[in-house]
């Protein structure tokens, strides 16, 4: 199914699922899925007790409880991967770790930045602005160092298309209005680029 017929964000209340849905929960590594949207998953989208990690039924656990968001980092990589190599399935993720683990919005969002732009990740809409926020800040910052690490990232986010949909963001004004967005000026990037090309023989 096209993305145009799904949501742009998470919904914020799922109770039923497409066969190709998955509902994306935040768990403890127990799997001990007693409260909050671990309890929606078991309860509907076949969440399994005692497993706190991956797949299960339509829904994916992604653990929360075990400690600082570092230790939330590796399981949202993971779960990235995945759902990278499962384009036949959509998947909602919930505002993990921002309910009963305690963690607020802007911990975790910037952990989904690899998903902002894949089409079948769909991202509670906090999580989506944050993430795009802190892409876009993490990219000014490489635009004003210019070092040859910065400019291979930044060539491989303009080639990629992540530049695009960021520049459109703030056509649409999702990015604040005061924050330092040099990198989204498209001749700006562009002239520093090839600058810098070494095939640029001016």
């Amino acid at each position: 199914m096209e993305r145009d017929a799904r949501p742009v964000y998470t919904p914020e209340y799922i109770t039923q699922l497409r066969p190709d849905e998955v509902f994306v929960f935040g768990s403890n590594l127990a799997g001990m899925h007693g409260g909050g949207a671990a309890y929606i998953a078991w309860r509907r989208f076949g969440a399994v007790m005692g497993q706190g990690v991956g797949l299960q039924g339509q829904s994916y656990a992604i653990p929360t409880m075990q400690g600082g968001v570092e230790t939330i980092r590796p399981y949202v990589d993971e779960f990235i991967a995945f759902a990278g190599e499962h384009p036949e399935k959509f998947f909602y993720v919930t505002r993990i770790g921002c309910g009963i683990a305690g963690f607020r919005d802007d911990e975790i969002a910037p952990l989904f930045a690899g998903a902002l732009d894949m089409d079948n990740v769909c991202l509670p809409e906090s999580f989506s602005r944050i993430a795009r926020i802190c892409r876009v800040q993490e990219m000014e910052e490489r635009f004003d160092r210019a070092d040859s690490e910065d400019l291979a990232v930044l060539r491989e986010y303009m080639d990629s298309g992540r530049w695009k949909a960021d520049f459109e963001a703030d056509e649409r004004g999702e990015i604040p209005s005061g924050l330092k967005r040099g990198v989204l000026s498209e001749d700006g990037l562009y002239d520093l680029l090839q600058e810098h090309n070494p095939e640029n023989p001016c």
